[in-house]
């Protein structure tokens, strides 16, 4: 993956973590945080280079893990459990 793509897809993280009302998610929302639960094994030192993006992958799937929603609130528990596999605990 270049780096031109990353930079998109940290864009594209960072939007949709500013997300604050569940019925206001698509399915592109849904996808990134899908997609980072797949790459984040894959992409770690392309992720460490891009400043704030591990906060924002937390914070989206954080939201998805507070949803009603089982689909979404399991999307937010995986993406979770890559995250946590691959980078440690969030410091804060």
């Amino acid at each position: 993956m270049t780096e031109k793509n990353i930079e998109l897809l940290a864009d594209l993280i960072k939007k949709a973590s500013l997300i604050k009302n569940v019925k206001k998610l698509t399915r592109k929302e849904v996808e990134i945080t899908y997609l980072c639960g797949i790459l984040i094994p894959f992409l770690k030192d392309e992720f460490m280079k891009v400043i704030g993006l591990k906060r924002n992958i937390i914070t989206l799937c954080w939201f998805f893990i507070k949803s009603d929603d089982i689909i979404f609130k399991n999307i937010g528990y995986l993406s979770t459990c890559k995250f946590i596999n691959t980078f440690g605990m969030p410091s804060e």
